[in-house]
């Protein structure tokens, strides 16, 4: 692409350790826990972009909600699930949670009433068929739910460095317009049975960029697997769980937590978030809790 439009680009490498003591800056930007990692790397890129002269800048955000960019909006098992599909993590939460404080199966309930709430909300055609419906119900939950946490961490930690952000793809008028259309025809199923990640999108650009680029596998958000990193998120938690005075110590399951440390997530079946929060983002989201519950001045009464 650099080539191609003979733009200039500039290289940013954020050291691990950096990229660790910025979920404090992140946590405060955002004001309560997030996403870990995933919101301090954003916040270490808005830093940077900021550090070089930049005020505003441009996002292609939001173009995988309504243009269908995410696998639950085809996969089955994702787009069948009695939550939201992005977050089949309702064993793993309920896990982390010390014993008692919720009655077994109320987490679940209550994240399917949110859902169901929210649905209510879908209006559907007369003649679309079950397909056409569900995607539509994923596509309202995927613009409610999962796009506002992006939004806002995008929103937030830019701004926590002196840059707006602007997302041309949230347009309302473009929302409007596509979310209206025939799911088959925004994944490309006119034809094949085969669905294409944002095939409207790709299509509408054929002609306009190569076409190695416009049909080239959709890359997600970087997650951190570096072992450097992973060993810094252990033994902060470590720390934590074998502090008595810990305020999170009240409300974590020590065992389940030391359990997963010890054998480094493998024990792990489900991620916390999506495919953006998996082992490291779940012992860096438990440290921002912490943090919070101490910086907050927190208290639990039960």
């Amino acid at each position: 692409m650099k080539d191609y439009l003979h733009t200039n680009h500039k290289t940013i490498k954020v050291e691990n350790t950096r990229l660790f003591a910025l979920l404090n800056d992140a946590l405060i930007a955002r004001d309560m826990p997030g996403m870990a990692d995933i919101d301090s790397s954003m916040f270490a890129f808005c830093e940077k972009i900021s550090e070089n002269g930049f005020k505003v800048c441009l996002s292609g955000e939001c173009s995988d909600e309504i243009f269908g960019g995410y696998p639950w909006f085809y996969k089955e098992h994702l787009a069948n699930h009695d939550g939201f599909p992005w977050a089949l993590s309702e064993n793993l939460r309920a896990n982390l949670l010390k014993k008692g404080i919720l009655k077994e199966g109320t987490l679940a309930e209550y994240v399917e009433s949110k859902r169901q709430e929210s649905l209510k909300n879908v209006k559907f055609l007369d003649d679309n068929d079950k397909f056409e419906n569900r995607f539509r119900s994923i596509n309202y939950l995927t613009i409610k739910w999962f796009m506002n946490t992006l939004v806002e961490r995008t929103d937030r930690m830019s701004m926590a460095n002196s840059l707006e952000v602007r997302v041309p793809f949230a347009d309302h008028r473009i929302f409007e317009y596509v979310y209206n259309l025939p799911a088959k025809m925004k994944l490309g199923m006119s034809k094949t049975s085969l669905p294409t990640e944002k095939y409207l999108l790709r299509k509408a650009f054929e002609n306009e960029l190569p076409k190695d680029i416009v049909y080239r596998k959709k890359s997600p958000f970087p997650k951190t697997y570096d072992p450097n990193y992973l060993s810094l998120v252990e033994e902060k938690m470590l720390n934590i769980i074998s502090n008595k005075n810990s305020k999170i110590t009240k409300i974590i399951d020590l065992d389940f937590v030391y359990d997963m440390i010890k054998i480094h997530g493998e024990n792990l079946t489900e991620n916390l978030f999506g495919q953006l929060m998996t082992y490291p983002q779940t012992l860096a989201y438990l440290i921002q809790i912490e943090t919070w519950l101490e910086m907050y001045n927190i208290e639990f009464d039960f």
